[in-house]
């Protein structure tokens, strides 16, 4: 998928920035919350990092952070303001991290990309046990908050009818908001839950069917998928570091 992100500053200028909330739930389920739990947070590994953005919100919250992605491009535009986050070029199925090591790995937009139950399984390897956690989490279409507002049918209508013909196959898996792509219960991991976050944003819609309320709140769902307590992997499904 590397090549489909060859314009990474634009990629990163436009990527939406996740809300307080989706932490803060994702640090409640993995037992990480509140300050009696600080010492616990030492390694996060943000896969498929892109240019950084939740890896930013993770190096607020743990000690050190792992920020790994496949592609090159995506790498030269993550920022290096942040001292306490290591980027790393390496593939989401095979990191080369060592086994045991990570409080808690995420996913932000770009599980489609992967080979699902492979990650699992080298998500299950790297996690610590038995704390740690796994959070991914995808966003679907953005509608407008007031109920009829023309600017909501003009939004469906660019991605959908103007965009739809350009989107990858695999976008279907996003709009699905990952159903049917999570972890298996007692296969994977001992607990496994979906929870549902949403992001707001205001926006100026001039030019987009709007008359006087020229600025509406948008609402975007965030599909978050849970799981810890890692079923260890058979001797045979391990995957060795190189």
């Amino acid at each position: 998928m590397a090549h489909l992100f060859r314009a990474g500053g634009a990629y990163s200028a436009y990527r939406p920035t996740y809300p307080a909330e989706l932490y803060e739930r994702v640090l409640e389920f993995a037992s990480l919350a509140g300050a009696a739990a600080a010492a616990e947070r030492r390694l996060a590994v943000d896969i498929a990092t892109g240019s950084g953005q939740a890896a930013r919100e993770l190096a607020a919250r743990f000690e050190r952070v792992i920020a790994i992605d496949g592609s090159p491009q995506q790498l030269e535009h993550a920022a290096r303001d942040t001292p306490n986050i290591e980027f790393r070029l390496a593939d989401a199925h095979a990191t080369g991290l060592p086994a045991g090591c990570a409080d808690l790995v995420t996913v932000a937009q770009a599980l489609h990309w992967f080979d699902a139950p492979a990650f699992y399984r080298e998500a299950r390897r790297v996690l610590s046990a038995p704390r740690g956690a796994l959070a991914v989490w995808c966003y679907g279409l953005a509608t407008v908050e007031a109920e009829g507002h023309p600017a909501d049918a003009a939004l469906k209508d660019i991605f959908g009818e103007e965009l739809g013909p350009y989107w990858d196959e695999r976008r279907k898996l996003v709009d699905n908001m990952y159903r049917g792509m999570e972890p298996v219960q007692g296969r994977d991991f001992e607990t496994v839950e979906r929870q549902l976050v949403e992001m707001r944003h205001e926006l100026s819609v001039e030019g987009l069917g709007a008359s006087s309320d020229s600025q509406v709140t948008l609402v975007t769902p965030i599909a978050l998928l849970l799981a810890k307590g890692s079923i260890p992997l058979a001797v045979d499904d391990a995957h060795t570091d190189p």
